[in-house]
């Protein structure tokens, strides 16, 4: 809801209380009757912000979050509710009478068929080893005559819950996978084999006659490791370990499979949504066991974000051999950075055209531009290759594509 006269207020979400509802009959639960609750603060604001003789009110929706069900449902409003005079008694003349008026414009409703997608580069971001930036965004088609009524978008609200997950183990050990896997949700400390274990630079350090670093992305013991032992010159350093692991996958057999594994979004997904049975516990947005996150907020964070705002993204890629694995050493490092990315993007023509005259080989920058434009689930346009199972379909898909996209 925004108030005012001022248009361009922003709207903000406010909390509502039940009052009553229709019990006459016939119409039993009709209607309901709701407030909206207001802080002190927010009172004092409001009543500064409004015009006594045009109280004006716009209501873009409701939502309404039914008992046992997780996600609201909006219920489009659309409206600027102007009022003016005042009900018997509540005036400035407590002996006046009922002077209150109120009249309502609808606004239009915009139904949209709005898809996601995100953007991640191959690389990290530049922080660390392993995190990466994603840009996540929506898109949607807008009637032309729409824009020509009320201009482009100027602003789009934007609501999430920020969580980062708890660490995973991926491993192409099949050996160790089959082994682990029984005593995920379990603690590792009440395990005779698997009493230690530590995610992330795990490595013994031996400065002694042999001078080795042994290095590696996880390690287990079954008895507490030393830290630096002065006898000998031998200590222990170490990620963070794990008294609980909760999810793992299999990178599949071969050097170095879970250095260049990427575990599928649907796979994590998949964890989670099983996870609110097999772990329970407190439910992060009332749907996922909070034991898989590392952390997690329990307010949505909500902004407004302009047109007119950029965003950037930066692309790491770090090419390590085994001897700089054994070392520790970073490798060559090749560093992009995507500047200025709108927060709202109109696809015009020209776009299209680009899209359209895309072909193999793909110049750097073209193909940047082409992954921002596309949306990566479903595939990129120019990866989707065609299958049918007679002659006749296969010449007119081939018939079709070189009218588009010539020989």
């Amino acid at each position: 809801m925004a108030y005012g006269l001022d248009a361009s207020q922003r709207y903000v979400k406010y909390p509502m209380k039940f009052l009553n509802c229709s019990t006459d009959k016939n119409y039993e639960g009709l209607f309901y009757k709701y407030k909206v609750v207001l802080t002190g603060e927010q009172r004092r604001e409001l009543l500064n912000n409004l015009n006594s003789s045009d109280r004006v009110y716009r209501v873009s929706g409701i939502e309404l979050l039914e008992e046992g069900k997780t996600n609201a449902t909006e219920f489009f409003v659309a409206t600027t509710y102007h009022f003016r005079g005042y009900a018997a008694g509540y005036g400035s003349e407590p002996s006046a009478g009922n002077s209150l008026e109120m009249d309502s414009e609808q606004g239009e409703v915009l139904n949209l068929n709005v898809r996601q997608t995100v953007y991640r580069p191959s690389g990290t971001n530049g922080k660390n080893d392993y995190t990466q930036d994603s840009l996540h965004s929506v898109y949607f088609a807008v009637p032309n005559d729409v824009i020509a009524r009320y201009g482009g978008m100027t602003r789009v609200h934007a609501r999430w819950l920020n969580a980062v997950l708890a660490p995973a183990l991926v491993t192409g050990n099949r050996t160790g996978y089959e082994a682990i896997l029984p005593l995920l949700g379990k603690r590792l400390e009440d395990e005779e084999t698997f009493k230690y274990m530590y995610l992330g630079a795990a490595s013994i350090l031996d400065t002694g006659d042999s001078g080795a670093t042994y290095l590696c992305g996880y390690s287990y013991y079954n008895s507490e490791p030393l830290l630096n032992n002065e006898g000998v010159g031998t200590g222990y350093r170490y990620g963070k370990r794990i008294e609980t692991l909760y999810s793992m996958y299999y990178a599949g057999s071969g050097t170095d499979s879970a250095d260049n594994y990427t575990v599928p979004s649907e796979d994590i997904l998949a964890d989670l949504q099983a996870s609110k049975s097999k772990y329970g516990g407190y439910l992060v947005n009332g749907k996922y066991s909070s034991k898989m996150f590392d952390s997690f907020d329990r307010e949505f964070t909500e902004v407004n974000i302009r047109a007119d705002e950029t965003y950037s993204l930066t692309n790491e890629k770090i090419d390590r051999n085994w001897w700089d694995k054994l070392w520790g050493l970073r490798g060559d490092v090749t560093t992009s950075k995507f500047d200025g990315i709108s927060a709202i993007h109109a696809v015009t023509e020209e776009d299209v055209l680009f899209l359209e005259n895309l072909r193999e080989p793909i110049a750097p920058f073209d193909r940047r531009r082409a992954e921002l434009l596309c949306s990566l689930e479903p595939a990129l346009p120019w990866s989707i290759m065609a299958i049918t199972f007679t002659n006749k379909a296969a010449n007119e898909i081939k018939a079709r594509l070189a009218a588009a996209l010539g020989d």
